[in-house]
């Protein structure tokens, strides 16, 4: 079962996901989303159990009456083709786009995201942490949290695309090649010996195990500049969420709906 927060009609509401089996043993009564009426619990796609937050009629431009289903986890139309999936919309931390996946590929495209992108990519490149804040008010000031907003945005697969061959041009730029990286990491090592620092050995030497790629189940990559960056950007993104505390996890919509009258 996993919790769900989020913000309805200007307010917090928690709501709670169901396996199918789950919602069984709970005895939980149930009917296909497309059925389901406000306040019921609905089955997605992929077999999942939430609540119907709304349906609602809409007259489109031909004249033809559609039927708008929101769900707590997932919003879909009243078509042949239509399908709610839970764990895809949870997958991109969205559940007020029809296609999640559609709604990334067209903001990759966005001035604000390509401003956002280079922020990152020149913290990452810094001494310094990266500063969400920064970076998800460069990209979406007018969120509530728009830390938290940008950096699940980036944890999408064709996003950290974009921002690894991003990263990749700016090392290029700076003459930062596999040989400096290595040299670093080994002058980092006799740094390290001669203080007698055993702890920082130990993380430069797995730091440089992981660049060798000589750790169990690693892929040997002999491209120059193929060091794993998907995988680092991943980690970076996930050891910074940490630093931010969030009291709830809001799931805030990032684009428009129909309007609820």
């Amino acid at each position: 079962m996993d919790k769900l927060v989020r913000r309805i009609g200007g307010m917090n509401k928690t709501f709670f996901i169901y396996k199918q089996d789950e919602a069984d043993k709970e005895g939980l009564s149930y009917v296909h989303w497309k059925e389901v009426n406000t306040g019921q619990y609905a089955l997605t796609d992929d077999k999942y159990v939430g609540k119907c937050v709304s349906r609602k009629e809409y007259t489109d431009k031909q004249g033809r009456c559609r039927t708008y289903i929101k769900l707590c986890c997932g919003v879909g139309w009243d078509s042949k083709t239509s399908v709610i999936k839970y764990e895809a919309n949870r997958d991109f931390g969205m559940y007020s786009q029809v296609k999640p996946d559609y709604w990334v590929r067209k903001e990759i495209k966005s001035t604000r995201f390509k401003n956002a992108v280079t922020a990152y990519v020149e913290q990452l490149l810094s001494p310094n942490a990266v500063n969400w804040d920064v970076i998800g008010n460069i990209y979406r000031p007018d969120q509530k949290i728009p830390a938290a907003t940008v950096r699940r945005l980036f944890k999408q697969q064709e996003v950290r695309a974009v921002i690894e061959d991003k990263l990749k041009g700016r090392m290029d730029e700076k003459g930062i090649t596999q040989d400096m990286v290595l040299d670093l990491h080994l002058e980092s090592i006799e740094m390290a010996r001669a203080k007698r620092d055993t702890s920082n050995m130990m993380r430069v030497t797995e730091s440089l195990m992981d660049l060798l790629e000589m750790k169990p189940g690693k892929r040997i990559v002999t491209e120059s500049m193929e060091i794993g960056l998907s995988t680092g950007i991943a980690d970076q993104i996930e050891s910074e969420e940490k630093r931010i505390k969030l009291s709830q996890k809001i799931e805030e919509p990032i684009a428009a709906e129909p309007r609820e009258d």
